[in-house]
């Protein structure tokens, strides 16, 4: 033990008498540190871990494309994704979703949250229903149903305190009501 304390010191000692080696030793290995992180964390999120669903292999994205104007990725028009829907032989399963930036207003301070507006086959087609509560049905869009939202696992763990008591309240989003049916697992992003 000794000699690792007098090691320690000497190094120590040896780092202190040239400061630009020891910024450069410094630098070098703080960048090697996080290039090795970064690469890690990439491999492991795409290739060992990369989504919870269920059968991966078998979920494709489609979207829209205009060539004249050069547009890419556009979200399909409802009336579209409704054609696709019903007329696709090729698809077991179809869902739609685009992100929503909303004002969550309500008890405490508003706040600007991002989501998503799906349908209703989107869950069942990711495999990953809710940890709590249950997933938006058809049935919650027909005509005068109360507008329902899914909250994510770090939202609920965030705004509400993991409190289950939230399934079945109501949050204000750009001012219009909507009944908490769900909260879904940790692992879903």
């Amino acid at each position: 033990m000794s000699t690792l304390l007098h090691d320690l010191r000497y190094g120590l000692r040896m780092l202190a008498k040239d400061p630009g080696f020891t910024a450069v030793a410094v630098i070098a290995l703080a960048l090697g540190i996080g290039a090795n992180t970064s690469i890690f964390s990439s491999v492991n999120a795409m290739l060992l871990h990369p989504f919870a669903f269920k059968h991966l292999d078998r979920i494709v994205t489609v979207w829209e494309t205009v060539p004249k104007q050069n547009e890419n990725h556009i979200k399909a028009a409802p009336a579209n994704f409704r054609d696709w829907r019903e007329q696709s032989k090729g698809f077991d399963m179809l869902a739609a979703g685009h992100g929503w930036d909303v004002n969550l207003t309500g008890a405490g301070v508003a706040e600007r949250v991002e989501g998503y507006q799906v349908t209703a086959g989107l869950f069942p087609l990711l495999g990953m229903p809710p940890q709590y509560g249950r997933a938006i049905t058809a049935g919650d869009f027909e005509p005068g149903h109360t507008s329902v939202v899914v909250l994510s696992y770090g939202f609920w763990q965030r705004h509400h305190g993991a409190d289950l008591g939230i399934v079945g309240k109501s949050l204000h989003l750009n001012g219009q009501e909507f009944t908490v049916v769900g909260i879904m697992p940790a692992d879903f992003d």
